[in-house]
């Protein structure tokens, strides 16, 4: 977008041409009432192409204005633009495409089947999170330890071992042995409780209730860390990056929807 901006300053049209200034102006005016008329409005599209952002792509909650008052900014200058104008109308509609259009499924079912892997739901990450407690207390911490060594390179935890569940990286790849380590040592045992000292506990409280409203039931470590959790529900296990590589095969490629 910003270098859709500079190459189209650079060009020197709206100084060397006055009445792309005004053009613009006249864009915004007629795109403002054209939008204020009914929240549903679709501007007439004067030879260019336009996309409806279809419902089984989209968020339910996502805001349709700025791709309305852009389309209709397109629509009005398009026709009377320079090739140099065009292009950067071009790519000003799709950068505000791309910036408000967001996938409405979870991110671990666009790589997985639901007989794979799905979602962990909050109950279940809790259920975990008090296994690993209760595993931790009972052996002082050095049984918790031990088990963990095992299964970490699996991106578990005894918890997330005992109820199914895996530690997913946003390319769709299981967590290796190097990167459960940092998420739950580094992160959770180091750097969220810093965090949470800092904000004075107010961050430590909403860390794990933060899954309870988020799309992809990510706790803020998960945020930080860049990972999620998935529940294998009929004993899949999803591959590793390391073991992708290895066997020579491609990371996991999102689903059409």
């Amino acid at each position: 977008m910003l270098f859709a901006a500079g190459r189209f300053c650079r060009s020197g049209s709206v100084v060397s041409r006055p009445s792309s200034f005004w053009m613009a102006i006249g864009a915004l005016v007629a795109a403002t009432k054209k939008q204020s008329r009914s929240p549903d409005y679709h501007a007439p599209t004067h030879s260019v192409v336009r996309v409806t952002p279809s419902p089984d792509t989209l968020s339910p909650n996502i805001c349709l204005c700025p791709l309305h008052f852009v389309d209709n900014i397109v629509a009005y200058c398009y026709s009377r633009a320079t090739a140099e104008e065009m292009l950067f109308l071009l790519d000003l509609k799709m950068w505000t495409r791309s910036a408000c259009m967001q996938p409405s499924g979870r991110a671990i079912e666009t790589y997985y089947s639901p007989e794979q892997l799905v979602t962990a739901g909050p109950g279940r990450r809790l259920a975990g999170a008090l296994l690993d407690g209760i595993l931790g207390f009972c052996t002082l911490g050095i049984g918790w330890f031990i088990w963990f060594f095992f299964v970490a390179g699996r991106g578990q935890t005894p918890g997330k071992q005992l109820l199914g569940m895996y530690i997913i990286r946003t390319d769709g790849t299981r967590a290796g042995g190097g990167y459960t380590w940092m998420r739950e040592l580094l992160v959770r045992g180091i750097v969220f409780p810093i965090i949470a000292l800092c904000t004075v506990g107010i961050v430590g409280l909403l860390g794990p209730l933060w899954c309870l409203w988020d799309r992809n039931n990510q706790c803020l470590w998960d945020k930080i860390a860049s990972t999620y959790v998935g529940h294998s529900p009929h004993g899949f296990r999803p591959a590793s990056g390391a073991e992708l590589f290895l066997v020579g095969q491609s990371l996991p490629v999102a689903r059409a929807a």
